[in-house]
């Protein structure tokens, strides 16, 4: 498998990406919030797998994902959380049509 590094995609494609906030916070960077949506059979990135360049938070407001990480593989579904570790390759399909709020945080 190959792993790639791709920047925070930008809100245009496949999905659409809803930013509530892009702010500096002292003792961070760089703050991001977000909901993003994923209709079923999207994969990010499309193939691969990809490296953040912040700790990524993310709660599941509806739908089923499948997230791969150097750790395992884990279904999410509506509820559940998921913390991401910026040095973790990860992808993430969606088995459903899907919606996830999101917090990035640049150290």
């Amino acid at each position: 498998m190959t792993t790639r590094t791709y920047p925070t995609p930008p809100p245009t494609g496949a999905y659409e990406i809803t930013m509530f906030a892009d702010m500096k916070v002292e003792a961070v960077t760089e703050l991001k919030l977000g909901i993003v949506h994923f209709p079923k059979g999207q994969r990010s990135p499309p193939e691969g797998r990809r490296i953040s360049a912040h700790v990524e938070a993310a709660y599941v407001i509806s739908g089923q994902l499948r997230v791969e990480t150097d750790s395992g593989v884990f279904v999410l579904a509506a509820g559940d959380s998921l913390l991401g570790n910026p040095s973790e390759a990860h992808s993430t399909l969606a088995l459903a049509d899907s919606s996830v709020f999101f917090m990035g945080l640049d150290p």
